[in-house]
């Protein structure tokens, strides 16, 4: 109820993509999509525009007439967002890209996996169901078996750089001040980590882009998810909270994630 763009859902090649950025003179991609040039030599680019242009014909966004007017409007949306989320979710069958941008009430929505993206339209009313079509993106994972403990975000990323087992990374969160308990269910679940997710959110605000402080880390392990979520303390330190990663805890970290934007909210 919230769309004021007609319906638009595609699933492309990224070379098409690139094109339609092309076509719409399309300046700025969200970094998350690696949208950089696509070719090498001017015979290697006119192929490339030939294949695409084939495919858009075929898919009917694009005529005589150029974009579709509707997915025109959206890829506007993709270039200058008034806010954004993006997310690289890395695993054992590579790199997923997630990008959430906004533009008054209008959401587009890109996923791009290898060589395909699909574009679309998406309802969105507020930061809860923003951070639901992440989670949805993410996928089913069942939550870690682990109790939320905060510690300070720079002496935990300096401690768990150098750890590499089990016994290291319940080390590193004991010296910080998590009970021995906790920190030996922590540590064995960190130890075990199959792929991760990172969360980044930004906005334009008075004519600049800020990113918000920190992002939201998600550890898919062999004993469930774990998420980490950032937070600011009244005198300025970046704190991180590690806790279960279920949807819930995970919507409530990128909730807590945009509050440290300029206008501290996702939408009007």
């Amino acid at each position: 109820m919230w769309d004021t763009i007609p319906d638009v859902r595609h699933t492309i090649s990224v070379d098409s993509l690139w094109r339609l950025g092309e076509l719409v003179d399309l300046q700025i991609w969200p970094t998350v999509l690696d949208m950089s040039a696509r070719f090498d030599t001017i015979e290697a680019y006119r192929a490339g525009v030939a294949r695409a242009d084939a495919e858009l014909l075929t898919a009917g966004v694009l005529g005589p007439e150029g974009v579709a007017e509707n997915l025109h409007m959206a890829l506007s949306i993709v270039g200058g967002p008034e806010s954004e989320l993006q997310v690289r979710v890395f695993g054992g069958d590579g790199v997923r890209r997630i990008s959430l941008t906004r533009r008054g009430r209008d959401h587009v929505l890109v996923l791009r996996y290898g060589d395909e993206v699909r574009i679309e339209i998406v309802s969105v009313d507020g930061i809860d169901s923003a951070a639901k079509k992440i989670v949805d993106c993410l996928g089913d994972g069942a939550a870690a078996d682990v109790a939320s403990v905060s510690v300070p975000s720079a002496e935990l990323a300096a401690r768990l750089d150098a750890a590499t087992t089990a016994p290291e990374y319940s080390d590193t969160l004991y010296a910080l001040g998590v009970d021995q308990r906790e920190s030996t269910r922590l540590g064995a679940a960190l130890a075990d980590c199959q792929g991760y997710a990172e969360i980044v959110a930004y906005e334009s605000f008075q004519g600049r882009t800020h990113e918000a402080s920190g992002a939201v880390a998600i550890y898919e392990t062999a004993r469930g998810r774990v998420v980490g979520s950032p937070s600011v303390s009244p005198d300025g330190q970046m704190w991180t909270t590690l806790s279960a990663g279920s949807g819930h805890r995970i919507k409530q970290a990128i909730g807590l994630l945009v509050e440290t934007l300029p206008n501290r909210r996702w939408m009007e």
